[in-house]
């Protein structure tokens, strides 16, 4: 099929289009750097004040706090993947770490944010977070599935690459 070069025009800006309103939107939900906010994004981006020898920023997982959680929800642009976490959790910071290899892996496919479930009870009940470490996805503006590591007696971060997988998510 060939497309008329003012079509192919119109698909390229229309594209442009969408990505730019993806970037507006989560921007607007998402703020300043924060490694102590209870709701945070793990964006992938220049961490700041880094640099590699040759005077380049350097890439990595920057923690922004999120000023919008039902916005980030709702958002249709891109899928999110939440982590609920708890601080108490003895296992927390290496499944965070793990997590924050899925945010890199998954940059520009997924929008990963880190919940810790102590500050948003009313949302584990609505998003049947029954168990911590949990993972629940969305993707255009809704609930798709929750991963469900209470009922898993071992599991891995590839574990939720294949959920994500089975979800629409490579």
């Amino acid at each position: 099929m060939k497309i008329s070069k003012p079509l192919a025009i119109l698909i390229s800006l229309t594209m442009v289009f969408a990505i730019t309103s993806c970037a507006k939107k989560l921007k607007s939900c998402i703020g300043n750097i924060s490694y102590s906010s209870s709701a945070i994004c793990m964006c992938y981006e220049d961490v700041p004040g880094e640099y590699d020898e040759s005077g380049e920023a350097m890439q990595g997982i920057v923690y922004r706090e999120v000023k919008d959680l039902d916005g980030i929800m709702s958002q249709k642009e891109m899928p999110v993947l939440m982590y609920f976490y708890t601080t108490d959790n003895p296992t927390a910071a290496g499944i965070t770490a793990g997590v924050e290899d899925l945010a890199e892996r998954f940059n520009g496919k997924i929008v990963v944010v880190a919940v810790d479930a102590s500050a948003y009870p009313t949302l584990n009940t609505e998003l049947n977070v029954t168990a911590v470490p949990e993972f629940v996805l969305f993707s255009g503006g809704a609930k798709v599935a929750n991963f469900g590591s209470d009922s898993k007696s071992n599991w891995t971060v590839n574990d939720i690459v294949s959920w994500l997988a089975t979800n629409g998510i490579s």
